[in-house]
């Protein structure tokens, strides 16, 4: 997953993540917050924090987050 910043016109990134094996992100990405939330295949929804490209987090579900996660304070919700 890249970033561009919506005022970089040198089209620099401003960060990068490098998925682990075999997993791929297949939802479309939610941002609320300051926080980008995306589901993989492996099972795992991650929240990454937006202008840093840190993980804020990773969790293991049931089954592949094919959905894009929805956010509705305090919690997150996605469908397997």
């Amino acid at each position: 997953m890249l970033s561009i910043g919506p005022n970089n016109l040198s089209g620099n990134f401003k960060w990068s993540f490098t998925l682990p094996e075999n997993e791929q992100f297949i939802s479309s990405p939610t941002i609320s917050g300051g926080n980008i939330f995306i589901g993989g295949g492996e099972k795992n929804l991650y929240s990454f924090n937006a202008k840093t490209g840190k993980v804020n987090w990773k969790y293991k579900k049931g089954a592949a987050v094919n959905s894009s996660p929805a956010v509705y304070v305090p919690s997150i919700q996605s469908t397997d």
